[in-house]
């Protein structure tokens, strides 16, 4: 990878279906407390215009 994957993932790493339903319960549930370490790493990745045409495509594929 290009980037350190550790500095552009924040958050908790999960290794199975299990811990993954549950981190995302948890933060659809909890305030996110890494949201502007987020913030940073999207900005970093996605062009400030396209964000919210990836964000909304990705949404529709998991629902």
């Amino acid at each position: 990878m290009y980037f350190d994957y550790e500095t552009i993932t924040p958050g908790n790493k999960v290794s199975n279906y299990e811990e993954l339903e549950s981190e995302i319960k948890s933060l659809i549930n909890n305030s996110d407390s890494l949201s502007e370490e987020r913030k940073k790493v999207r900005n970093l990745l996605y062009d400030k215009q396209n964000q919210n045409i990836v964000a909304n495509r990705f949404i529709n594929y998991l629902i």
